[in-house]
């Protein structure tokens, strides 16, 4: 146990889950001590194994070259290798030799039998999570050893080897390692409730079958009540995908019925087992309140901005993630959100967003608003229905373009508008040169729900001082054809680099080259506009950058280099400090019912401690 918990240190702490888990710090430089401090662990208890004394001599003697190896040639990995070979073989030997044996085994319907079987079911669970986790370190150790594992994957035409073989074992999405997760922990999860509820029933040494039977029908068929009542008010459909899920569930009401009978009606609340059946009905409801929150979670930070956020971002979603400008008010789920404001204290970066009610809207006589794409003006005074289209005809009228020709103030059709302020919440991102950033949620607690938000962007610093006529400075990007920045609330895609064959246009001689950028500026309105910055190689010896001006956007460019080796330019921007408006990307979810998790951890709690004073008084009397 305590290997485990260096190992998992090593795993946190060394950088070798760095771009896999948000959980896990960068490479501090801490890796070599960390392995040393594991290796010493791992072999310490392997040589205490060895009863014979030849054998421990000669175990000591191999480890100790093999250290003296990894010192003196660097040759560290090889090292580790070859000496984790040598252990587990003399690990295995030790075992094989010296550890004793059981004369008999338990009866099938036995307590000892079925505890046994739950602490296996445990440790499978712990070691396929210890091996999923530890796929970067398989791709770290067959570094050396690529090319044999290379030709094993020919050989044998084994995907997992030649993903292994290139380092490539962790390349999958965050959806696909979660539903491996979910695929493989969801089994063990309900055999392991399943083992709860029923072993208490259990007698030492043997259990009559038809007496056992006849104890547990009581909590079983209560759990199936509880888990078809579960399924109706989720609408769980075994038939669509969600039988594991209903079976987890079964487990965890039979596990809280299973205690709460065998406490009450057969045990009669005797002390000795108090302490026990409170625990695994806390356990119970961890399980049950995890399953129900987690399979009902309701991401209801859909982006409602005119702003697609994958330009951001490729790993950005516009169904999880919404995008929120400074002072802009959005509809989130049975809210409006807006960005209020963005203080730092210390080391922390906070970000304030207010959650307002939300109303339905009324429209007055004469209201034009943006829908169906065309403009409209309300003809009579109403509060707006659930969609347009059944308000259109009896309340509304298509406006001509001609009678429209100022747009200010015009706004898309909402049925609902911001109301009084409910609360506010500050997530933050917690600063860390050394390790990485951190993002820390804040959480809406209810009775029946959590509403937790968490930030996927957002600006730490803030901007430098502009220039006399209002610009920040430029700041240089490196981009290729199809990349995008962004540049205020807009978008600038590079879309085309073309040589300028008129260079008379441009003040230019025929010894100049001038190369012409075509920049697409996509508003948040996707209104779009075209900039068109120069690189000059003036005499065809030195640069000279050409400011491409745009005041009525007020924005400025320079296309300053020109890499051919790889394909990239740089282009300058500068902002005015009037344009740039702060912004964040949010993830918000409903977790429905997860004070069921909260109330079962403290019965498990209460339920352990209650556990531990009895088995303290069984001691002292």
């Amino acid at each position: 146990s305590f290997i485990f918990v260096i190992y998992s240190n090593f795993l946190t702490n060394s950088g070798v889950l760095g771009d896999t888990s948000v959980h896990a710090f960068t490479d501090n430089g801490l890796s070599g001590q960390l392995s040393t401090y594991l290796g010493f662990f791992i072999a310490l208890p392997a040589g205490m194994l060895m009863v014979d004394n030849r054998w421990r001599r000669a175990y000591w003697a191999a480890t100790g070259i093999i250290f003296l190896m990894a010192v003196f040639t660097g040759q560290e990995m090889i090292a580790t290798h070859i000496w984790l070979l040598a252990t587990v073989i003399m690990t295995v030997m030790a075992y094989k030799r010296f550890y004793p044996s059981e004369d008999t085994e338990e009866k099938l319907w036995s307590r000892e039998f079925w505890m046994f079987i739950g602490s296996l079911v445990i440790v499978m669970s712990a070691l396929q999570i210890t091996f999923m986790t530890s796929k970067p370190v398989f791709n770290l150790m067959a570094g050396p050893l690529s090319g044999p594992i290379g030709g094993l994957a020919e050989l044998t035409g084994w995907e997992a080897l030649e993903s292994l073989a290139s380092g490539q074992l962790t390349e999958r999405s965050q959806d696909e390692v979660i539903a491996d997760y979910n695929r493989w922990q969801t089994p063990f999860a309900m055999v392991v409730t399943l083992i709860v509820a029923f072993t208490q029933f259990l007698r030492w040494k043997d259990t009559p079958l038809k007496r056992f039977i006849g104890q547990i029908a009581l909590s079983f068929f209560t759990a199936l009540a509880a888990t078809i009542f579960t399924a109706y008010v989720f609408a769980l459909n075994p038939l669509s995908g969600g039988l594991a899920i209903l079976l987890l569930i079964f487990g965890c009401w039979w596990a809280v019925t299973g205690n709460m009978d065998y406490l009450f009606r057969i045990a009669k609340g005797k002390a000795q087992v108090r302490g026990s059946s409170l625990a695994h009905i806390g356990f119970g409801l961890v399980l049950l309140g995890a399953s129900v929150s987690t399979s009902q979670s309701d991401e209801i930070s859909k982006n409602s901005s005119m702003t697609d956020v994958r330009k951001l971002n490729e790993e950005f979603d516009n169904q999880q993630d919404i995008l929120l400008f400074e002072k802009d008010t959005l509809v989130m789920g049975d809210f409006f959100v807006s960005y209020r404001e963005r203080h730092k204290d210390d080391i922390n970066v906070y970000f304030t967003v207010d959650y307002l009610e939300i109303e339905p809207r009324t429209y007055q006589e004469g209201n034009r608003i943006l829908a169906l794409g065309g403009i409209y003006r309300a003809k009579e005074r109403h509060t707006a229905g659930l969609d347009m289209m059944s308000d259109l005809q009896e309340f509304w009228e298509r406006v001509e373009m001609d009678e429209a020709s100022d747009l200010s103030g015009l706004a898309l059709w909402n049925p609902y508008r911001p109301g009084e302020h409910l609360f506010s919440l500050e997530p933050r991102i917690q600063i860390n040169p050394r390790f990485g950033n951190v993002p820390e949620p804040d959480t809406r607690h209810y009775l029946e729900r959590d509403l937790y938000t968490h930030i996927r962007y957002g600006k730490l610093e803030e901007d430098s001082i502009s220039d006399p006529d209002g610009y920040l400075p430029f700041k240089a990007h490196e981009l290729q054809l199809g990349d995008t920045i962004r540049s205020g609330a807009r978008l600038a895609i590079l879309d085309s680099l073309v040589r300028v064959k008129d260079l008379a246009a441009y003040g230019l001689t025929e010894r100049d080259i001038a190369v012409k950028a075509q920049l697409r500026l996509v508003s948040p309105n996707d209104s779009i506009r075209i900039a068109e910055p120069l690189f000059v190689l003036k005499e065809q010896s030195y640069l000279d950058p050409i400011r491409y001006d745009m005041e009525d956007a007020q924005v400025r460019f320079l296309f300053s280099e020109i890499k051919p080796e790889d394909g990239t330019v740089t282009i300058e921007v500068a902002e005015h400090s009037s344009n740039v408006r702060d912004f964040i990307v949010m993830q918000a979810i409903v977790f429905p019912w997860i004070n069921i998790l909260w109330v079962g951890i403290i019965i498990m709690a209460l339920g352990t401690l209650l556990a531990v004073v009895q088995r303290f008084r069984g001691k002292l009397s």
